[in-house]
């Protein structure tokens, strides 16, 4: 394992913590759940599906507005109109404001709709959220170096995002959902709009975070390209989920 990816799989820990992590429930579960205004088809039972800790999947799905509301039940910016969302162990419809908001600390999100600071420099857009949570400089400085490093960006760290090309920009997303060492990583459609080469980059990050031990979900609606990269699929389509093995390891239990 990599210095980058040790440093961001203890980062969120106390000293006294940090070394392998597990969590005996599913690292998310979902059981009968119903999205806000969707019709599902009668009888079908809602979506139900579970992730194990460490474990990286591919949700694909006909529908791009269903793929990102899961994402967003997971990292609790939605609550499900019917049925139980588990996170980390926790029903989030039973968790405080704070409780949530302490839960979303330990979610990396990537969304089309969180994008990137133009007027902060590459390095200041990755240490964002250690800079939120209260760390200072000099402690998360050398770990966000280590990850836009990781994901090929050590170079650009005092450049700003405008010179980036869209590539580099994706990778910049998930240095920055990253670089607070949460335990989940949700990414929606990461390599949308990508060349081969900035894709292969892409989903290579995504596995390499899950081989580190952390969770990745990753919503795709190119279904040719989940099906090639090996990861397990959760196909939802008409209210279900269905899994749909893969070559890695960890699939939903």
């Amino acid at each position: 394992m990599t210095r980058a990816l040790m440093s961001i799989n203890t980062a969120h820990l106390a000293p006294e913590e940090a070394g392998p992590r597990a969590h005996p429930a599913p690292a998310a579960r979902f059981e009968a759940v119903r999205l806000k205004n969707h019709d599902a088809p009668r009888g079908s039972g809602g979506i139900s599906f579970a992730l194990a800790p460490g474990s990286f999947h591919i949700l694909t799905g006909p529908l791009a507005a269903d793929r990102t509301a899961v994402l967003k039940l997971i990292c609790m910016i939605r609550q499900p109109a019917r049925g139980r969302v588990q996170v980390l162990g926790r029903d989030t419809a039973s968790l405080s404001r704070a409780e949530a908001a302490s839960m979303r600390r330990r979610i990396g999100v990537v969304l089309a709709d969180m994008p990137l600071l133009e007027h902060l420099t590459v390095f200041e857009n990755a240490a964002l959220a250690p800079r939120i949570a209260g760390r200072g400089p000099a402690e998360y400085g050398p770990q966000v170096s280590d990850v836009l490093r990781w994901v090929g960006l050590g170079r650009r760290a005092h450049e700003r995002p405008a010179i980036l090309s869209n590539g580099e920009r994706r990778c910049l997303m998930i240095a920055r959902a990253v670089a607070n060492g949460p335990e989940m990583l949700l990414a929606d459609d990461p390599t949308e709009g990508l060349d081969t080469v900035s894709t292969h980059r892409v989903l290579r990050l995504m596995t390499d975070l899950a081989a580190s031990g952390m969770t990745v979900l990753t919503a795709m609606a190119n279904d040719p390209l989940a099906a090639a990269s090996g990861a397990p699929m959760l196909q939802l389509q008409d209210g279900r989920v269905t899994l749909i093995e893969g070559a890695t390891q960890g699939a939903a239990t």
